[in-house]
């Protein structure tokens, strides 16, 4: 029997670019999102955990509009 599939599925990919011991940083890229139009935005919520205090901390937002065949990227400089 096959399997079901939706008929867009989203795609994530997670990179470690910085592993020390005072810091892991990544670095994400998502794909085949769906949108509507070109009034769409799109939100990135970054959480840092600390470990000193063993606690989630929300701390910066980045977004922007989506355009039809535009990639959007974020830099670090968009969350502060």
């Amino acid at each position: 029997m096959p399997t079901s599939r939706r008929l867009f599925e989203a795609q994530y990919k997670k990179e470690l670019i910085v592993d020390t011991p005072e810091r892991q940083c990544f670095r994400y890229e998502t794909s085949n999102l769906v949108y509507l139009d070109k009034y769409d935005m799109i939100r990135v919520y970054v959480l840092e955990f600390h470990a000193s205090t063993q606690t989630n901390t929300f701390s910066h937002v980045a977004e922007r509009s989506v355009s039809l065949g535009t990639r959007v990227e974020f830099k670090e400089a968009d969350f502060e």
